[in-house]
């Protein structure tokens, strides 16, 4: 099933397609497939699978940084950063299945 989305921020203003079959291999990605500390060293998306608890590392990325986070799994999950950093304002951003959150690492947190 395949939603388009409308999504304005700081740094993207436009619809998005977002389905189970959204490629995400034009653009350096990773996909997550455990709960845990994940390493968003030179990357610009993380595609989460699952309902799973998920602290991005904040010494793995750097100031200006643009990550666009998907939860492509059928049940909500959680993303946090590893320094105490906000995500999009929320020390636990909860991200609903098929739902995706375009951030920018300030050196601190990810603001959208």
């Amino acid at each position: 099933m395949s939603e388009n989305k409308q999504y304005v921020g700081s740094l993207f203003a436009g619809t998005i397609d977002i389905s189970a079959t959204t490629p995400l291999w034009n653009t350096p990605s990773k996909n997550v497939v455990r709960s845990g500390l994940v390493s968003a060293a030179n990357l610009a998306a993380l595609n989460i699978i699952g309902g799973l608890a998920v602290v991005i590392d904040a010494s793995s990325m750097t100031s200006g940084q643009t990550l666009l986070i998907v939860a492509s799994g059928g049940v909500a999950a959680s993303v946090s950063l590893s320094n105490g950093g906000t995500v999009a304002g929320d020390a636990n951003y909860i991200l609903q299945p098929g739902d995706f959150l375009s951030v920018q690492f300030d050196g601190t947190n990810l603001v959208s």
